[in-house]
C-alpha cells in the first residue's frame, strides 16, 4: 500500500482518504463490492477541489490524459441497501465525500476509463443540505419493502429552505428534462418502523422542508421519476371525462 502526503500537510487542515484503484464494481444480491482493486492513502487539504485531486491521482496512477480519463465513485451508506454507486463529479460532490469519509472512512473508487472531462462548481456553504438523489429507478415491492431499483445517483448540495419549484428547476437542469415532453415527480420512502408505509410524494414546500429534516438525520434518497407529460395530459382528460359522463 502506497500513502501520499500532500506538500502543505498539517493535522487540523487534512483529511486522510481512502483509495481504491484500478478494481471492478460487483452486485452480490444485496450490496455493492470494488473487488479486486489496489490501494492507496492520501493525506489531502480538506478544501482540495475535484481538479487538484484528480491531478494529484493521475501522477500518482501516471495516466495518460491523452488517452484515458479517471472516474471517482463512492458508494455510501444510506440504509437502503439498493442506493447506486454515486459518481464524483464537481467540488460540491468531493466536499460531501470528504465530510462523509470523516466519519465512516468510506473509499474513494478510482477507475480509470477513456475520454470525458470532469466540471468544476461551487464550494458547499455551511446553511446547504446534502441530497442523495436516485433517479431513472422504477418502485418494486418484495413483500416486504420498498425499493427503487435500478437507479442512477447524483448529489445536490442545496440551501436548506430550498422551495419545491426551485429544487425541481436544479432537478430539471442536471437531468435534462424537457419539460415540454416531460415532468418529474420526486418521492421518499420514510423508515417509520411499519413496513407497509406508502412511498410519499413530495407535492409543495411543506412535504420539501420536512423531507430535508429527515434526510439530514438518516440519509434518505430523494427517489426521482421522470413521466410523460402526454400520460399525465390523457390523465386528467379521463378524469374531466368520467366527471362530465356522471353528471348524466
Amino acid at each position: 500500500m502506497h500513502v501520499y502526503l500532500h506538500p502543505s500537510f498539517s493535522v487540523l487542515d487534512h483529511v486522510t482518504i481512502f483509495v481504491a484503484y484500478d478494481g471492478k464494481w460487483e452486485y452480490d444480491g444485496k450490496d455493492w463490492f470494488f473487488k479486486n482493486c489496489k490501494s492507496l492513502i492520501m493525506v489531502v487539504p480538506k478544501r482540495i477541489t475535484l481538479s487538484e485531486i484528480t491531478h494529484i491521482l493521475n501522477k500518482q496512477f501516471e495516466v495518460n490524459k491523452e488517452l484515458h480519463h479517471l472516474k471517482l465513485e463512492v458508494h455510501y451508506k444510506t440504509g437502503s441497501i439498493w442506493f447506486p454507486i454515486t459518481e464524483i463529479r464537481n467540488n460540491q460532490d468531493l466536499s460531501v465525500f470528504i465530510s462523509e469519509a470523516s466519519k465512516a472512512k468510506l473509499p474513494l473508487c478510482v477507475t480509470r476509463l477513456d475520454d470525458a472531462d470532469a466540471k468544476v462548481v461551487g464550494e458547499r456553504r455551511k446553511d446547504d443540505v446534502t441530497l442523495f438523489v436516485a433517479y431513472n429507478g422504477k418502485w418494486e415491492y418484495d413483500g416486504k419493502e420498498w425499493f427503487f431499483k435500478n437507479s442512477k445517483s447524483l448529489v445536490l448540495v442545496v440551501p436548506k429552505y430550498i422551495t419545491l419549484p426551485q429544487i425541481t428547476d436544479i432537478l430539471n437542469k442536471q437531468l435534462e428534462v424537457d419539460k415540454k415532453l416531460y415532468h418529474l415527480k420526486l418521492e421518499v420512502h420514510y423508515r417509520t418502523g411499519s413496513h407497509w408505509f406508502p412511498v410519499t410524494q413530495i407535492q409543495n414546500n411543506q412535504d420539501l422542508s420536512v423531507f430535508i429534516s429527515e434526510t439530514s438525520k438518516a440519509k434518505l434518497p430523494l427517489c426521482v421519476t421522470r413521466l410523460d407529460n402526454v400520460y399525465a395530459h390523457v390523465g386528467e382528460k379521463r378524469k374531466a371525462t368520467q366527471l362530465i359522463r356522471s353528471k348524466y
